[in-house]
């Protein structure tokens, strides 16, 4: 295979909820492509192994994806470190695996603000 035909060199991508499963293999796939990778998450803990792993290439920062004030200044964050942003990838996303009569309102208003608005605002700005 021809990785120069992939390359990601040059380029500049943001994964939120990168900080772990499916994002921070995306996240570090794209370092692997050349790409310098800003990662969000909640979780300080998994944010600083995640720091780790992406080492130079990448930056981690806080943040809650439904709420747009977050997601703003980690926007401006991101171009200011890195000079541009190129790529996102809408990774974030919660989920309640109690029945449907167990999960109350704020769980479902939660689910709700992550899965559906933080896509929207982080496509958005």
């Amino acid at each position: 295979m021809n990785e120069s035909l992939f390359s990601l060199a040059g380029r500049v991508a943001l994964v939120t909820g990168g900080n772990g499963g499916l994002g921070r293999a995306v996240a570090l796939g794209f370092c692997d492509m050349g790409a310098q990778v800003a990662v969000t998450g909640r979780d300080p803990l998994k944010n600083q192994r995640a720091a780790e792993a992406l080492g130079e290439r990448g930056a981690v920062f806080t943040m809650h994806v439904g709420r747009e004030d977050e997601v703003e200044r980690t926007i401006a964050a991101v171009v200011e470190r890195f000079g541009r942003l190129d790529i996102l990838v809408n990774n974030a996303g919660t989920v309640y695996v109690d029945s449907i009569l167990e999960v109350s309102r704020a769980d479902w208003d939660e689910v709700i603000e992550t899965n559906l608005t933080g896509a929207f605002l982080c496509a958005r700005l």
